[in-house]
């Protein structure tokens, strides 16, 4: 069975967060993720940089999240590729994407790196 796993960066210390993902209507950021260590630590973050476990690490055995930016030797060229989740007639769901939207390839591969996210491209 896969892990399940989230991440998020916090709204207090601009940092991501590990864990398990709670939603709450009545919250100002709308999402918690629970440590999975003590649950009642609850962390606030922004909405924006959830981003889920694919259950897949890269060639360094980094593990791979929704968001994340990576690069590899794929089809002659050394390239980015944005992690996303999407359902196509393929019913891929994680794949990667480069920037210009012509390439994307399954990330089960394992000849990828990861090399940031994209909510923090200023790491790359």
């Amino acid at each position: 069975m896969r892990e399940i796993e989230f991440r998020g960066i916090s709204k207090k210390t601009g940092k991501f967060v590990f864990g398990d993902l709670s939603h709450f209507d009545n919250c100002f950021g709308g999402c918690l993720i629970y440590p999975k260590t003590i649950c009642r630590d609850s962390v606030i973050v922004k909405e924006e940089t959830i981003g889920q476990y694919t259950g897949l690490k890269d060639k360094n055995g980094v593990k791979i999240f929704e968001g994340d930016i990576l690069k590899g030797w794929v089809h002659g060229k050394d390239k980015p590729f944005i992690v996303t989740y999407e359902t196509d007639i393929y019913n891929c769901g994680f794949i990667a994407k480069s920037e210009d939207g012509f390439s994307h390839i399954n990330i089960g591969y394992g000849f990828l790196e990861v090399v940031g996210n994209i909510h923090q491209k200023e790491n790359i």
